[in-house]
């Protein structure tokens, strides 16, 4: 939670919980972000109403086969315009493929060791004010965790994706959010 309230403060915003016992706690975050400049003619802007996502661009990134096909039927059905790909390899060739296609959201839910390898694939195919979730940031807690407090065979992954959640947060690029409830997710904004 120190790490969350940190970059809360660095962004300008406020925490605040509320806690009953047996029932559970209430987070709650407020970020103050600026809006940003008007898209240029597209398909955004044939959207029903402006707050509509129909019509934006996706790449979902999930190594999972029956929850990559499931959420990608369900965004779909939303109106949402989904590339996928099933690891960071597939993601990383599309990406490469994707000449002039710039995305909203991408979602990466895979082999958390390359997070850092792709990221500036990400970066560059990424929408000014598009966002990035990535899933499982920290990998049942192990991510907080010294490095010397992991299995041996874990030490590799919890350096990359400590070296990944370093370079979201330095990026000057992005506007970070780290959520560490369950196995974590970080939220990042394209300034």
């Amino acid at each position: 939670m120190a790490i969350v309230k940190k970059m809360i403060d660095k962004m300008g915003g406020t925490i605040s919980v509320t806690s009953e016992v047996g029932k559970g706690s209430t987070f709650v975050v407020e970020l103050p972000f600026e809006m940003g400049a008007a898209p240029e003619k597209s398909k955004k802007e044939e959207a029903d109403k402006e707050n509509s996502i129909h019509g934006l661009n996706l790449m979902l990134v999930e190594d999972n086969e029956l929850n990559r096909e499931i959420a990608t039927a369900i965004m779909k059905e939303i109106g949402l315009e989904v590339d996928t790909a099933e690891d960071g390899t597939d993601a990383v060739n599309i990406m490469s493929s994707a000449e002039g296609r710039k995305y909203d959201l991408i979602f990466m839910d895979a082999a958390k060791g390359q997070y850092i390898h792709f990221l500036p694939e990400i970066l560059r195919l990424m929408q000014k004010g598009g966002l990035l979730v990535s899933d499982n940031v920290f990998k049942e807690g192990e991510i907080l965790e010294s490095r010397f407090a992991v299995k041996r065979r874990d030490r590799t992954i919890h350096k990359r994706m400590r070296e990944y959640l370093q370079a979201l947060s330095d990026n000057p690029e992005l506007q970070t959010l780290l959520l560490e409830e369950g196995d974590g997710a970080a939220l990042c904004i394209r300034k």
